[in-house]
C-alpha cells in the first residue's frame, strides 16, 4: 500500500510542462506561437499544417504542434495560410513566404527548422524552391511527413496503394488538386515539387507510409534531390498510414516517428539534447 500510495502522490504532484498558445502574425499573416514554459533550446520550428490545401488549420494541428514544442524545447510557429478553392494557387505559398521572411527577422534563418505535413510538407518545399528562387536564406534543415509533391497524381503508388491505404481513395486526390492548382499547370515546381531543381536544399527529413497512396511522393522526391546532390534521410514505416504521427499518435510507431523528428531537430539546431528521448 506504501507504494501505491507513493505512486499516487509522485503522479499528483508532477509538475507537467505549461504550455503557452500566443496569437500573433507573421507578415501579417495570422499565426500561433507554442511554447512550454522552462528552458528553452536555441532555434525556433516553422510548422505548415495539412489539409489537401483546403482544409486544416492552426486548431487542427495544434496538439501536434505542442509535442513538437515540448520534445524540441523550441517555440513552433503554426500559419493560417489561405485555403483554396477560395485561394487556389499562389496564395498559400505566397503566404508561407511572407511568414517565412518575418520569422527570419526575429531568429536568424539558421535557427530556423521548417516542417510541415502532407500538403504542408509540399508547401515546406515549395517554400524552398522559392527561397532558391529569390536568393532568400534558407533555414537550417527541412522535414515533412507524407508531403504531398506531385498534384498531376502520377506516382505509382496511387494505384498500388490505392487498396491498402485507408484514409483515402484514388479519386479523392484527382478531385482535391484543382482546388489548388486553379489554371495552372499542375506540374508547376511551385505547385508540385517534385518537379522543380533541387540542388541546394537544406538537409531533408521525408517520413512516409509504406501503405499509403503519397509512398512514390516522397521517393520519387528523394531520388531526385539525391541526385541533385541534397542530403536526404527518406524513411519508409512498414505499415503506416499516411501522416500517422498526427492521426493515431499513441501507436509505438508514432512516437518512435517523433523521436527520430526531434532526432533530426537536435542534429542541425544543436542543444543539450535532454529533449531528444
Amino acid at each position: 500500500m506504501n507504494r501505491i500510495a507513493a505512486v499516487r502522490s509522485a503522479f499528483l504532484h508532477k509538475k507537467f510542462p505549461r504550455a503557452q498558445f500566443e496569437s500573433i502574425t507573421l507578415g501579417g499573416i495570422a499565426a500561433e506561437k507554442i511554447h512550454v514554459e522552462g528552458k528553452s533550446q536555441p532555434g525556433c520550428l516553422l510548422y505548415l499544417h495539412g489539409g489537401g490545401y483546403f482544409m486544416g488549420s492552426v486548431a487542427t494541428h495544434r496538439g501536434f504542434g505542442l509535442k513538437l514544442a515540448f520534445r524540441s524545447q523550441r517555440p513552433v510557429y503554426m500559419i493560417e495560410y489561405r485555403l483554396a478553392p477560395e485561394h487556389p494557387y499562389p496564395a498559400a505559398l505566397d503566404d508561407a513566404v511572407v511568414s517565412y521572411e518575418a520569422l527570419c527577422k526575429l531568429h536568424p534563418p539558421r535557427s530556423v527548422i521548417i516542417g510541415g505535413d502532407s500538403a504542408g510538407g509540399g508547401l515546406a518545399l515549395a517554400l524552398l524552391l522559392k527561397l532558391k528562387e529569390t536568393g532568400g536564406p534558407f533555414p537550417a534543415a527541412t522535414f515533412c511527413l507524407s508531403p504531398w509533391t506531385d498534384l498531376s497524381c502520377g506516382e505509382e503508388s496511387h494505384r498500388f496503394n490505392a487498396k491498402h491505404d485507408f484514409m483515402f481513395q484514388p479519386e479523392h486526390f484527382v478531385q482535391w488538386a484543382p482546388l489548388y492548382v486553379g489554371k495552372n499547370s499542375p506540374t508547376n515546381p511551385f505547385i508540385s515539387p517534385l518537379f522543380g531543381e533541387l540542388s541546394g536544399f537544406p538537409p531533408l527529413l521525408l517520413q512516409v507510409g509504406a501503405c499509403e497512396m503519397l509512398l512514390d511522393d516522397s521517393r520519387s522526391f528523394a531520388k531526385r534531390a539525391r541526385e541533385a546532390g541534397v542530403q536526404v534521410d527518406l524513411e519508409v514505416w512498414d505499415g503506416m498510414q499516411h501522416v500517422w504521427q498526427i492521426a493515431l499518435p499513441h501507436l509505438p510507431e508514432s512516437k518512435k516517428a517523433v523521436h527520430k523528428i526531434i532526432a533530426f531537430v537536435e542534429k542541425h539546431l544543436p542543444g543539450n539534447g535532454l529533449w531528444a528521448a
